[in-house]
C-alpha cells in the first residue's frame, strides 16, 4: 500500500511540463510504431543484426587466435580494430554491443 501512495505522491509533484513531455513521447511512439513494423524496416533490422553478429564473430576469432605481448602484462588484441571499424561503419552503439558480446563470450571461454 505504501508503494501506491508513493507513486501517487510522485504524480502530485509533477508539473504541467512533465505531463506534456510524457504525452509527446507517447504520441511520437504511437506514430512511429507502424513504421517499425513495415517489411522493409524489418529486413534492414535483420541485416543490421546479422552484420553485428558477423563483426562480433570476427572480433572473437581475432582475439582467440592473435595476441601480441607488448610488455609483461599488456597484450595487443586486434579485436579492437574490428570494433573500431564497426564503430565507424554503424555508430558507437554498434561498437558497444560488439564489445559487450565479445567480452562476455571471452569471459566464458578464454
Amino acid at each position: 500500500m505504501n508503494v501506491i501512495q508513493e507513486i501517487f505522491s510522485q504524480f502530485t509533484k509533477m508539473q504541467l511540463s512533465d505531463y506534456l513531455d510524457i504525452a509527446l513521447v507517447a504520441f511520437l511512439f504511437y506514430k512511429l510504431l507502424p513504421l517499425i513494423r513495415t517489411p522493409s524496416t524489418m529486413r534492414i533490422a535483420r541485416s543490421v543484426v546479422v552484420l553485428l553478429a558477423m563483426l562480433a564473430a570476427m572480433a572473437y576469432i581475432m582475439v582467440s587466435l592473435i595476441r601480441i605481448p607488448v610488455v609483461l602484462f599488456l597484450k595487443y588484441e586486434p579485436k579492437d580494430v574490428i570494433i573500431t571499424i564497426a564503430g565507424f561503419m554503424m555508430g558507437p552503439m554498434a561498437s558497444f554491443i560488439i564489445s559487450l558480446v565479445v567480452s562476455l563470450i571471452e569471459m566464458v571461454t578464454i
